[in-house]
């Protein structure tokens, strides 16, 4: 798994790929990072996003979507204990979700959650990984 110099082995990082998504997802900071609310845009599909929670509640606004934007996927992150609230359009759902229903993490004490969210229709998300305890509202 590791070499003598502690490095993660060619193998074990292509095996890494396709078990879990690529290596390379997990070795780097954040793309972006937000300390108030945001509304995103299909600009950040494909990009790991970090809402910092650490003094206050946020919001994630999710973009509007169509057919080109299929299969795309970004990662959101919650820094910090207070709420993270990701909103949806109206028109889309987030996997059983009610169409515009919200999913938050506010779980106390638990220092990152993330969520990996893949678009497989123009009005639904599907929730590939992630971390913590989500809940919807």
């Amino acid at each position: 798994m590791l070499d003598s110099k502690g490095v993660l082995t060619p193998l074990w990082i292509r095996w890494f790929d396709t078990v879990a998504g690529s290596y390379d997802n997990y070795k780097r900071p954040p793309d972006l990072i937000y300390t108030t609310d945001k509304t995103l845009t299909t600009d950040d599909f494909g990009k790991t996003i970090l809402f910092d929670c650490t003094n206050t509640n946020l919001k994630c606004s999710l973009m509007a979507v169509t057919a080109r934007d299929l299969n795309s996927f970004l990662t959101i992150y919650r820094k910090g204990d207070k709420r993270l609230t990701i909103v949806p359009t109206a028109t889309t759902r987030i996997e059983h979700g009610s169409y515009g229903g919200r999913m938050f993490c506010d779980e106390e004490k638990r220092a990152a959650a993330n969520l990996t969210l893949q678009l497989l229709s123009v009005t639904q998300w599907a929730i590939t990984g992630g971390t913590g305890v989500w809940k919807t509202a």
